[in-house]
């Protein structure tokens, strides 16, 4: 089995590539995106019916230092275009592999919070992200 850089099993916010000036960096902290090949977990709504399936493919882009994927939208249509009586699909979270048994499928969900600072709370140019990158404000988000 191929060691994936990126763990699976760490549950990420998601952002779609075409609603991104540059889907190539991180939105979040501004560090370049490493492709990789993951499984995904995809609800769509087909014939009126709601259905799910996994689909393999290298469609996500992963930061190194903040739990986001950015993910490509032209992948992901590729792959609902197979079925005409899909009109509807949402990628629903990454397929932990490793940790999926004939029993369960482990799936980490995407997480739901985007960053953001609260109008009343003032974040210092040297105090930490609230991205939780580890960097200061500074040298991340503020920018």
């Amino acid at each position: 089995m191929t060691t994936k850089k990126f763990d699976p099993a760490i549950r990420r916010r998601m952002y779609w590539a075409h609603n991104l000036k540059t889907p190539s960096i991180c939105p979040e902290c501004n560090e370049i995106l490493t492709r990789e090949a993951h499984a995904y977990a995809i609800a769509v709504l087909e014939n009126g019916q709601t259905n799910a399936f996994a689909s393999s493919n290298d469609g996500g882009r992963f930061c190194s230092t903040c739990p986001v994927v950015v993910l490509d939208n032209e992948v992901f249509n590729k792959i609902t275009e197979e079925s005409p009586d899909i009109t509807q699909y949402q990628v629903v979270g990454i397929i932990d592999i490793e940790n999926t048994t004939d029993r369960d499928i482990s799936i980490a969900n995407f997480l739901t919070d985007k960053v953001s600072v609260k109008p009343n709370e003032k974040v210092g140019r040297n105090d930490p992200c609230p991205c939780k990158s580890g960097k200061k404000y500074k040298k991340c988000c503020m920018q």
